[in-house]
């Protein structure tokens, strides 16, 4: 029985990871945008935010300079699950692979998404930190839509 379950553990692990590969793949062959244009994007993105929550000019800046610290540290640890989910997928392929041999990569898989998921609530609590009590509000009910668009959670 237990094998059972770890059977189907693995298989949902490599269904979860080989949807995240596809997305990668596709991100890959668009195309990696330059960095102007990440930067366009990504100030543009608090410029909507700006005008949707109400934000001060003051307010503006700050969130845009803690999003220029975030944004690479964020990027690199993407990359890094990026590679170490290639691995995995490589690691998957050979006759022999078994969930034993394959934990370690898994492991080091989910360590980095919990980093991940760290640095956004992080970001998250600094970017709250700079709002009124009614932007906060604003801002989290935009997320709760973004996040949840079929209103699953609504704040």
């Amino acid at each position: 029985m237990r094998n059972k379950w770890l059977a189907l553990a693995l298989i949902l692990s490599v269904a979860v990871n080989v949807g995240v590969f596809g997305s990668v793949g596709y991100r890959l062959a668009r195309g990696k945008p330059s960095a102007a244009c990440v930067e366009e994007s990504s100030g543009s993105a608090i410029g909507r935010l700006a005008g949707e929550i109400g934000l001060s000019p003051e307010q503006t800046q700050a969130f845009a300079d803690l999003r220029n610290l975030f944004a690479p540290r964020i990027q690199r640890l993407r990359d890094g699950l990026s590679e170490k989910r290639t691995r995995l997928l490589e690691a998957l392929k050979p006759p022999e692979a078994s969930l034993g041999g394959l934990l370690p990569q898994v492991e080091e898989i989910e360590a980095l998404q919990a980093e991940l998921q760290k640095l956004v609530v992080d970001q998250m609590l600094k970017e709250k930190a700079l709002l009124t009590v009614e932007q906060q509000k604003k801002f989290f009910s935009m997320i709760s839509t973004r996040l949840c668009p079929a209103g699953r959670h609504p704040l």
